[in-house]
């Protein structure tokens, strides 16, 4: 059995000032901002057990400290018993490209509840 986790980078919502032309477009970014809140951050798990892979995510929300740790073992849990996806793997060489792609899906499936957009 093979495990793997992956982690969204951390990212924060910050406050400051710009100068804009008539349609919006940045001319010029003051240097001075603020800082308002970190933003939540996603560890998924992928879990490779024979030619089965298992995927599981966790999401810590803006409120909690973020310990990389827990996201493990929380993602690593749904992984193996409530799993996001299970994928069948013909090809050894198929699973980074399978991985990425549900990463990827994950990361911006949370990055829109985060912002609250909806497709």
């Amino acid at each position: 059995m093979g495990i793997k986790y992956y982690y969204s980078a951390p990212q924060q919502i910050r406050c400051g000032y710009f100068l804009a032309d008539a349609e919006g477009l940045p001319l010029y970014q003051f240097s001075e901002s603020y800082f308002v809140k970190n933003l939540p951050r996603v560890t998924v798990c992928t879990i490779l057990d024979g030619n089965k892979l298992s995927i599981g995510y966790a999401t810590c929300t803006s409120k909690d400290q973020y310990v990389k740790r827990i996201g493990q073992n929380i993602s690593k849990a749904r992984a193996l018993k409530k799993p996001y996806a299970v994928v069948e793997i013909s090809y050894i060489k198929e699973i980074h490209n399978i991985s990425e792609k549900y990463i990827n899906e994950i990361f911006d499936l949370e990055s829109k509840r985060i912002y609250g957009v909806s497709d």
